[in-house]
Formats: C-alpha cells, sequence, structure tokens
C-alpha cells in the first residue's frame, strides 16, 4: 500500500509540475503576442533550459527572426539544436535551413543536411525545400538539378510555396530542365496565391514584358497592385510606374480585376 501512495504522490507531482510549465509557455505566448518579447523570452528561458521543446523552438525563432534584438543565428541554432536533438521535427527543419545559410560563421553543409534529413523523414516540406536548395546550388555537395527539381516537385506538389516559386525559376531560365516560361508562369501563380513575395514580383514581370504570357499592361498592374498591398518594396515602384503611364481606364480595369482575383481566391486573375 505505501508504495502505491508514493507512486500516486509522484505521479500528481509530475502532473502538477507539467501544468505548471504549460501554464507559464501560455505566459510567455501570450507576452510574444503582445509584441512583448522581454517578458516572453523570460518566461521561456528557463522552460527551455529545463528541457521544454516548445519553448526551446520559440527561443529558436526568436533569435532567428531577430524578433525584441536583431537576428542572432548562432543563438537561433543553439536552441534549435537542443529541441532537434529531442526529435522536434520542426526544430530540425530551421536548424537545417540556418546550418545551411550560416551561423555566425561559415555554413555547415554537413550538420545541415543531417537535420533536413530527419525532418523529411517526419514529412517537414520545409525541408525538402531547403535540402532542393541545397542540391541545386551545390552547397556541401555535388550540384544536382535533377535531385532539386525532384525534392522541389515533391514540396511543390503539396503546396510550399518556396518549393513552387523555386521550380518557376529553374523553368524559366532552363536549368535542369528545358527553358519554358509558360510553366514558370504557372508555378510562379500558385506560389502568388500563397502571396510569396518573389512570385508576386515575378508575375509582374511576366505580364508587363510578356515572359511566357502575352503582355498586358493592365495585368501586370493587376499583380503590382497585390503585391503592393504585402509592402513588397520592387511591386511599389511598379504599381506607381504603370499607374503613370497608363490611361485611368486601364487602371480602373486593372482595379476591378484585382477584387475579381481576390474573391475567387487566386482562381481568376487574367
Amino acid at each position: 500500500m505505501a508504495r502505491r501512495v508514493w507512486a500516486m504522490a509522484l505521479a500528481l507531482a509530475v502532473s502538477l509540475a507539467a501544468q505548471s510549465a504549460a501554464a507559464d509557455y501560455r505566459e510567455g505566448r501570450a507576452a510574444y503576442l503582445r509584441r512583448d518579447f522581454a517578458a516572453a523570452i523570460a518566461a521561456w528561458v528557463p522552460l527551455a533550459e529545463a528541457g521544454d521543446v516548445d519553448a526551446q523552438f520559440s527561443l529558436g525563432l526568436l533569435a532567428e527572426n531577430g524578433e525584441g534584438s536583431e537576428p542572432d543565428p548562432v543563438l537561433a541554432a543553439r536552441w534549435y539544436r537542443m529541441a532537434a536533438a529531442q526529435g522536434d521535427t520542426r526544430s530540425q527543419s530551421n536548424l537545417g535551413a540556418v546550418l545551411a545559410t550560416g551561423a555566425g560563421s561559415e555554413a555547415n553543409y554537413a550538420e545541415a543536411r543531417h537535420w533536413l534529413a530527419l525532418a523529411i523523414a517526419d514529412g517537414d516540406l520545409t525541408a525538402l525545400y531547403h535540402l532542393g536548395v541545397l542540391s541545386e546550388n551545390g552547397r556541401g555537395g555535388v550540384r544536382d538539378e535533377a535531385e532539386a527539381l525532384r525534392l522541389f516537385g515533391l514540396a511543390a506538389a503539396r503546396d510550399h510555396p518556396g518549393a513552387q516559386f523555386a521550380l518557376g525559376g529553374m523553368h524559366a531560365v532552363g536549368r535542369g530542365v528545358a527553358a519554358d516560361p509558360s510553366a514558370a508562369l504557372g508555378w510562379y501563380r500558385q506560389a502568388a496565391t500563397q502571396a510569396h513575395p518573389g512570385a508576386l514580383v515575378a508575375l509582374i514581370h511576366a505580364y508587363a514584358e510578356g515572359r511566357g504570357t502575352t503582355k498586358s499592361d493592365i495585368t501586370a498592374l493587376l499583380w503590382a497592385t497585390l503585391a503592393a498591398s504585402r509592402g513588397i518594396p520592387e511591386a511599389i515602384a511598379w504599381r506607381e510606374r504603370l499607374e503613370a503611364a497608363l490611361p485611368e481606364a486601364d487602371i480602373a480595369e486593372a482595379r476591378r480585376r484585382v477584387g475579381i482575383c481576390v474573391m475567387s481566391r487566386f482562381a481568376n486573375c487574367e
């Protein structure tokens, strides 16, 4: 009986500790949402140092994105690595990406590939994309554009906007595949429906310059207007340039089509 009581007491203590940790994490989350990053960090650091995966991942994001301070890839890698070692797929993927681009010094491509491969095994699409980038550029290994196309294709088929944009770029210039501006346009459109900045700008160029489609300043203005609403500087410049050059009737038509495009969830944007 005494052994059973001890076991029950231990289980209760563990449960109460878990509840307390969850409450502390939520406190940090609430601080983050009100953009009080210092309070979020203060709440999460003790949890992260005690092994809490969510706190470790969240601190990694803060450091990587420079929220509350300048971006610190070294610190981001430290927190991500702690969570990644516990099998956290999100952290494995982000750690791989940070290491692939350099964490305060030279990039560690071998370790980046290691963590990305683990994340991919758990179905992470962003890891697929980042491994595709490494393959396309030959970083940390042999340049393999066919493998990059395969990896981007796997992620793009499951709606990863970065992979869709990357495929658009490869088709646009004929890298690893025959040049096909029309196919590039299709991939850019798919990425643009998820507001990928590069894809939105690529569509402005495509219609303003007739790349893979019929030249149309009205449609170019449509995409410039949509992209400018996202605060993309190049898109704002394009919108101003096109509006200065086009007659008022064409500007009004572009604005009308913007509404149709948005209401159709980007299905009708011509």
